[in-house]
């Protein structure tokens, strides 16, 4: 096994497809599921390991105009039987939980459920 630590070859391996198995991650920038569906879509930026499903696209594309929370779930649901089961383009392995702990005089530092890690622009110290 040959293991990429710098991230130039493994992105060349990648966009070449010439690999085994391999790590990819994502983080989810806002509340809803297909934040981590769309990018398996064929004509995707993200989608680095160029799957393709017809009717996966077909799904996603659908969903820009349902608002039906219970139809929104169950093409959802039919997303992840095609990603994971059926055409298994993907195996999740892990979901990453972070603990922060803050002085109580740090103010106004900012950890978003989605998007960026941290906040810093507004943190400041008081009453040390």
């Amino acid at each position: 096994m040959e293991v990429l630590g710098n991230y130039t070859l493994w992105k060349q391996a990648v966009d070449d497809m010439k690999f085994d198995i391999i790590t990819y991650g994502w983080v989810g920038d806002f509340d809803d599921p297909i934040n981590f569906l769309d990018m398996w879509v064929s004509n995707s930026g993200n989608n680095g390991l160029k799957f393709k499903n017809e009717e996966f696209d077909k799904l996603v594309n659908d969903l820009d105009k349902e608002v039906d929370p219970a139809k929104r779930l169950k093409a959802y649901q039919r997303m992840e039987e095609i990603l994971v089961k059926e055409d298994a383009a993907f195996a999740p392995l892990y979901y990453g939980d972070t603990r922060r702990f803050l002085q109580n005089y740090v103010k106004d530092f900012m950890y978003p459920k989605f998007g960026p890690t941290y906040e810093w622009r507004w943190a400041y110290t008081e009453g040390r």
